[in-house]
């Protein structure tokens, strides 16, 4: 779905909504064609300083289920399985929030910013 994930199945889409979409799009292809991503990207500008704004980005690989799994988190996650999964594994849905927090791109992209705010004496 790209920048229309949240809208992939309409403007007043549900979560529900966009899963079911997304998987009537790929039904029927096997695990190797179903590849997905979440990208994060964060930008740090401080006026007062001037300069260029500071960017860090996470990513989490992995592919699109072929069926819901797990209650947990929102959005995609009970049809995104991690690329560390065999095909059929867990979801991001069935993982606990440490977990999901450790992998997640938004966890990779906010502890990198972390990293140079600290760095940088933020």
């Amino acid at each position: 779905p790209g920048v229309y994930t949240k809208r992939y199945a309409g403007p007043e889409a549900t979560d529900e909504d966009n899963n079911s979409k997304l998987l009537a799009a790929l039904e029927g292809l096997p695990a190797e064609q179903r590849g997905a991503r979440y990208q994060c990207v964060l930008a740090f500008y401080d006026p007062g300083v001037g300069g260029e704004p500071v960017f860090r980005d996470g990513r989490f690989e992995g592919r699109i289920a072929t069926e819901r799994r797990g209650s947990g988190g929102f959005g995609y996650d009970p049809i995104f399985e991690p690329e560390e999964e065999v095909p059929g594994g867990r979801t991001v849905g069935q993982m606990s929030t440490q977990e999901k927090h450790a992998s997640s791109h938004r966890g990779q992209a906010a502890r990198a910013m972390a990293e140079y705010l600290q760095k940088e004496g933020w």
